[in-house]
């Protein structure tokens, strides 16, 4: 199976995968449903649902400050121009209601009945000085406690999703650009889903750019020679890549669970690394033939490797026994793609080495005292049984 020829088949297969996945990427999506986290089968969360359902969501809104750059909230030509915005926002597709002094109503009983009033009367700037006294009781609600903000309330529909999310807020902001006007702050779920998910993605790449140095100093620290280095580090970036790619080919949304997967990825990758090289390198220091060093280490550490990523692969896959849908489909991910990564592995890895000009690592020994790590490897087995 690890013949020369036929890792040479591998690693050609390995190659088209790779070159596949890069001209035809999947589409990459974000999950920003926190209700994932929420375990099933629960009371509170039935209760949870039942009480959404009858008063619907209650953080499907938008709150926009606005201030008057000339200073006075209450002027007359800024709040034309604050009711121009609040009156194109609402003929948005997925606005249901915008609210704000400009347009709030508060009930009179009279004589003859319930009428309705508006708290604000800004029409003519007699009846804007008549009603402005009365806007104290809406401070730190409609307008800011200071008095120089105004707010408008943006109701948008319900269970929004992610992409209708991103349209209706850059459609909201083309308004503001139209006008002139830009708000003091923003507020709400369609625009905090777009932040989390830069943030995730800055996170994402921190974590992935940390692990792939850790391997780097690990290698080398352990290795010392180049073609250590550059192998595992090119085929844990390639088993990622399909690790992930096969997640989002089938429809599986990034969520907040999904930073800490390349980091799980590339770790247990490692450790089935260095279990290849570490033997590699003591048969070519025996002075084995490099062909036949190669193909003896993936005979004889296969199935030991394998069934130790099989058993970390169930491990994360018992996840899906859980009663929260987030770590199920952590779980369920992360378990595949641990078995993705190890399969780019035995693809790629044996015909690469072939390829490369293999020297014997010098050993740890050179660079580390044995009498050192034979002190360390005591105190680790006092520590562990508690001397």
């Amino acid at each position: 199976m690890f013949h020369q020829s036929t890792s040479f088949i591998s690693l050609g297969i390995g190659i088209l995968i790779t070159v596949l996945i890069l001209i035809f990427p999947p589409k990459i999506s974000f999950n920003y449903d926190f209700e994932q986290f929420f375990p099933q089968n629960n009371e509170d969360l039935e209760f949870y649902e039942a009480y959404k359902k009858k008063f619907e969501n209650d953080n499907d809104y938008l709150l926009i400050a606005f201030e008057n750059p000339k200073g006075d909230l209450l002027e007359k030509q800024f709040l034309e121009s604050i009711w121009s915005i609040q009156s194109k926002m609402k003929d948005l597709e997925g606005v249901d209601t915008v609210l704000s002094i400009l347009n709030l109503e508060k009930p009179i009983i009279g004589l003859f009945g319930l009428r309705k009033e508006k708290v604000l009367q800004w029409e003519t700037e007699t009846q804007l000085s008549k009603s402005s006294s009365d806007l104290g009781i809406y401070r730190s609600q409609l307008i800011s406690k200071d008095g120089k903000s105004l707010l408008l309330w943006v109701k948008n529909a319900q269970n929004i999703s992610k992409e209708n999310g991103d349209r209706l807020y850059s459609e909201i902001k083309g308004v503001f650009q139209q006008a002139g006007i830009q708000p003091k702050a923003i507020a709400g779920k369609i625009q905090a889903q777009g932040d989390f998910i830069r943030l995730m993605q800055k996170e994402f790449g921190m974590f992935f750019g940390a692990s792939i140095v850790l391997i780097l100093g690990m290698l080398f620290f352990i290795f010392r020679t180049f073609w250590s280095i550059w192998i595992p580090c090119v085929v844990l970036l390639v088993g990622t890549l399909w690790s992930f790619a096969l997640m989002l080919y089938f429809g599986k949304a990034l969520d907040v669970m999904s930073v800490m997967q390349p980091t799980i990825f590339l770790i247990v990758g490692l450790s089935a690394f260095i279990h290849f090289v570490s033997h590699l390198n003591q048969k070519v220091r025996q002075g084995v033939q490099v062909e036949k060093s190669v193909q003896g280490v993936f005979k004889e550490l296969f199935i030991p490797v394998w069934l130790t990523i099989l058993t970390t692969s169930l491990g994360f896959i018992s996840l899906y026994f859980t009663t929260i849908p987030a770590l199920k489909s952590f779980g369920i991910s992360t378990g595949i793609g641990v078995l993705v990564v190890f399969g780019a592995l035995i693809l790629l890895t044996p015909g690469l080495l072939y390829l490369s000009s293999i020297q014997p690592n010098p050993g740890t020994e050179k660079f580390i005292s044995p009498k050192f790590l034979r002190g360390l490897f005591i105190e680790v087995l006092k520590k562990g049984n508690g001397f």
